[in-house]
């Protein structure tokens, strides 16, 4: 049969049509499948992330309830051991000083603060003493009462000594009548024994439920969760109806509210303690309490106690608007994926089209031409085979993306995981080193201070060196975790970039001058020396590298030089810092070496100078992190230069001292026989506008200025001598009338000690300092009172010790707990706490004793907690100072006295 052209382009066109939309359903099917499965196990992580947030919410409740029932305990012991109350008792009128029994239950009343009734009943039921909260404080109610007949009272009569009796959640009354507004509490009794073991009567506490109740609200408040509490009859504490909840305790119809409101949890209460249930309301997770097992011990013994059951659901509102953010996500996502690969299929089926329009068309030129018509056809089958292909690569293209999606999502909680880890090792292996080795460092300090002959000095120096070494290495390993996790931080501050230079120098100096070596800084005329930057990091680079250059090199000389840096191409940042040794050198070869953390060039270098290999590595990464760059030049046996660039900014407006323009024009003859240190001052001698002359020439000069080595050689003839010495060094016999200026050279401060020569009204401005406190002499040490809180029994040991030097006659405590009742009962000046410690810790200790006694004791933190932060996070808890361990004899006497001297005023009585 015969098809006209237009019959057969219909045909055509509508197979293809039907074909492009069966292919677009299959990929949108696809799409919303996919995005389906994805959104389910999102929506089940999200239930689990509930799960646990649920449970951590729950503890927090419960660690608090264990806390209140552990204190009423206390209370209860303390009361019922009480020889007033006793007496009290046993009188069966009034005592004379009945008025204090009663005023002391009342300041209890208010320091506890958590009672809104104190009772003493006799062992009839009839109240011989009550106290109630009012406003303002507790007051002594002259209302007594019989409480015979009340089920608290009957309940409690078979208690033995020491025995607690734990009523239900009640609510308060008052002559028969439930208290408006409701309020919830809680009845505690003890029996009260006289000395002979006769039951005399019961305390009664009646504890304020509402802290309870406030406490959920708050845990509520931080979450996402409705929190409820129902006692052991399943009626509610704390339920949907607010306030109403409590019709149980007037309204015998109104008991079992939970059973009511979660049916499906009465089965599971049954049978465990805790879990979680999915209902038509949303998701519940709930845990039985047992009064009884969270406070009894072995000195407890709880007659009879409540439970409870705390509750925390996220309901299926709050659920859906937390999946609400998944669902648009996935939705985008589903749409994006379409958008992508919908226009892939039209405009391939719209290449299909034209290519059938063609074949219509030479169909029509052809139509008697069966072998063209069969290629034709062959090239369509071909054309829809690779649209199939094409949709085949698409689906496989969508999981191999889903899969990597996974990957990635698993590879990166895994790094997240490892890093804390990483970091909680860090932190407990600082800590458990630096407790033992603050021992060692202490106990050697104060042995140093003993008579010892020069042996056993020379094996206590060991020590310490040694002591110092691994203290040092403990410090590296620290700052190169921050940097590797990000979390090293830099401040920007004003200081002077001469006085960082040699205190870095300073450092040194003694382990140079024992091996010969000079040590010397130089600095560009031109340079901006008032800058703004960290000083702290950029001293910790130069002292690595002046370490490492008076380490390897044993005779010459280290030169430490600045200079800014005028070719940025090579390296970043506008100063130039660069530190020269004539020691033994670096191969070349072992340079990719070098600034690898924990590695060495040379083995057997290591094993003979020591080092952890991190010193480099932090160096170089703090450089990059202050916007620069650090390499190395050097070759085996001719030395090495370290030089590195980084970003400093000069402070604008301060300008050179006017006061040193009396050093201009004046002469100055130099005796150094160090050539590149005399070069060094000849410059800067040049720039201050000094006259120069050598050694060997004659005439008037206003200075002569020696180097020990010169010493001898050449008669001064000057106004002034100088005498370039070591505080150690000896002048020469005739040397009266020397002026002595300490080595190594600070450049700045020597020319202010010679203005100061010339014009004694003159100063140095930059060894002026703020005044310290000095501790007036009127103080006896012995009458301030320390309390020193330490668990560990060294460390102990040696901090008293240090005390006991420095005057003081310290008390001690175990834990928190000790520390407590220590200032409880006698007022201290000064508190010396750890952090860690079994029980009550220092932190929570320190909370404490600043909700009973506010500022009144100065709490310094005395703890091996040395990562980044933990100062700023004591001080914000309620400390007021913070020594880190190892700490020395100096450091503790320094803070001492710093505080000694603030509290001075309160000192002035003592004075003889």
């Amino acid at each position: 049969m015969m098809h006209t052209p237009g019959q057969l382009q219909n045909f055509s066109n509508k197979g293809l049509y039907r074909t492009l939309v069966l292919v677009c359903l299959a990929v949108v099917t696809l799409v919303v499948v996919s995005t389906y499965l994805v959104f389910e196990r999102e929506s089940a992580e999200k239930k689990v992330r509930f799960m646990a947030e649920s449970r951590w919410s729950l503890e927090i409740v419960k660690g608090f309830l264990i806390g209140e029932l552990k204190s009423v305990e206390q209370d209860l012991v303390f009361l019922t051991r009480n020889p007033e109350l006793s007496l009290y008792l046993q009188s069966e009128n009034a005592l004379p000083d009945a008025e204090v029994t009663e005023r002391t239950l009342a300041q209890f009343g208010a320091i506890r603060n958590k009672y809104s009734k104190i009772r003493i009943i006799d062992e009839n039921g009839k109240e011989r003493l009550k106290v109630d909260y009012r406003p303002g404080g507790y007051d002594v109610n002259q209302n007594l009462q019989d409480k015979t007949e009340r089920y608290y009272f009957k309940a409690a009569k078979p208690l033995g000594t020491g025995g607690i009796y734990i009523s239900r959640f009640d609510l308060n009354m008052e002559n028969g009548k439930v208290s408006l507004p409701p309020q919830p509490v809680i009845r505690f009794l003890s029996p009260i024994h006289s000395q002979d073991g006769i039951k005399l009567g019961y305390v009664v506490l009646t504890y304020d439920g509402s802290l309870i109740l406030d406490r959920i609200n708050l845990v509520e408040q931080n979450s996402n969760l409705t929190l409820f509490l129902a006692d052991a009859q399943g009626n509610w504490l704390k339920g949907p109806e607010g306030e109403e909840s409590f019709a149980f305790m007037t309204n015998p119809e109104s008991q079992g509210q939970l059973a009511q409101h979660f049916p499906a949890l009465e089965s599971l209460l049954a049978t465990d303690d805790r879990g979680h249930l999915e209902s038509d309301s949303g998701i519940l997770a709930f845990e039985n309490l047992s009064a009884d097992r969270m406070m009894s011990n072995e000195s407890s013994n709880v007659f009879q106690a409540s439970g409870w059951t705390l509750l925390a659901q996220l309901d299926n509102e709050r659920l859906s608007a937390s999946l609400s953010s998944i669902r648009r996500d996935l939705s985008l996502s589903a749409l994006v994926m379409l958008a992508m690969i919908l226009p892939t299929i039209f405009l391939l089926f719209g290449n299909l089209i034209r290519k059938n329009d063609q074949l219509n068309a030479f169909m029509f030129e052809l139509e008697y031409s069966n072998a063209e018509l069969k290629n034709s056809q062959t090239r369509l089958q071909h054309n829809l085979a690779d649209l199939e292909e094409l949709t085949q690569e698409k689906e496989e293209f969508i999981e191999e993306l889903e899969y990597k999606e996974k990957e990635l999502v698993a590879a990166k909680e895994n790094a997240e995981q490892g890093a804390r880890a990483k970091s909680d090792f860090l932190a407990t292996m600082s800590h458990e080193i630096r407790t033992p080795l603050n021992a060692v460092l202490g106990m050697a300090d104060l042995l140093d201070r003993t008579t010892l002959n020069a042996e056993q000095r020379d094996l206590l120096r060991t020590i310490r060196s040694s002591g110092d070494s691994l203290l040092s290495v403990i410090d590296d390993i620290l700052d190169f975790s921050k940097i590797q996790s990000g979390k090293m931080e830099f401040e920007h501050k004003p200081f002077m970039l001469e006085d960082t230079l040699f205190e870095a120098l300073d450092q040194v100096y003694q382990r140079a001058r024992q091996k010969g070596l000079s040590v010397m800084y130089r600095v560009e005329g031109d340079l901006a020396l008032n800058v703004f930057g960290d000083t702290t990091r950029l001293r910790q680079i130069l002292l690595n590298l002046v370490s490492n250059a008076v380490k390897f090199t044993d005779s010459g000389r280290i030169l430490l030089s600045v200079q800014a840096n005028r070719s940025k191409t090579e390296l970043p940042g506008n100063y130039l810092f660069s530190v020269e040794d004539t020691g033994i050198g670096i191969p070349m070869d072992k340079a990719p070496f070098l600034f690898q953390a924990f590695s060495q060039i040379d083995s057997s270098v290591n094993r003979k100078h020591g080092g952890s290999g991190l010193g480099l590595a932090i160096s170089r990464r703090l450089v990059q992190q202050m916007g620069g760059e650090m390499h190395f030049q050097s070759e085996p046996g001719a030395g090495s230069i370290f030089y590195f660039s980084i970003n400093l900014n000069r402070q604008i407006g301060i300008d050179s001292d006017q006061r040193l323009e009396i050093l201009r024009g004046r002469t100055v003859r130099l005796h150094v026989c160090n050539q590149k240190q005399r070069e060094i001052l000849e410059d800067a001698c040049r720039i201050r506008g000094f006259r120069l002359l050598g050694a060997s020439d004659p005439g008037p000069v206003d200075f002569d200025v020696f180097e020990p080595l010169a010493l001898g050689t050449h008669q001064p003839s000057g106004q002034h001598r100088v005498a370039l010495l070591h505080p150690s060094d000896e002048l020469l016999p005739e040397s009266q009338g020397w002026l002595r200026f300490p080595m190594p050279i600070h450049i700045g401060r020597l020319w202010y000690f010679l203005a100061t020569c010339l014009d004694a009204r003159l100063a140095d401005p930059a060894v002026e300092s703020a005044p310290e406190r000095v501790v007036p002499e009127h103080i006896d040490r012995s009458e301030i009172n320390v309390l020193l809180v330490e668990d560990n029994p060294i460390n102990l040991r040696l901090a008293q010790l240090i005390l006991e030097k420095l005057g003081f006659q310290p008390d001690h405590a175990l834990n928190g707990f000790e520390a407590l009742d220590a200032v409880r009962k006698k007022r201290y000046d000064i508190v010396l706490m750890d952090i860690q410690m079994p029980g009550m810790d220092g932190i929570q200790a320190t909370k404490a004793i600043r909700r009973e006694f506010g500022q009144a004791h100065v709490i310094i933190a005395m703890t091996a907690n040395a990562m980044e932060g933990d100062r700023e996070r004591y001080m914000s808890e309620g400390m007021d100072d913070y020594i880190s361990k190892p700490f020395s004899y100096a450091l503790l006497q320094e803070r001492l006295e710093h505080w000694i001297a603030a509290l001075a005023p309160k000192f002035k009585s003592t004075a003889r």
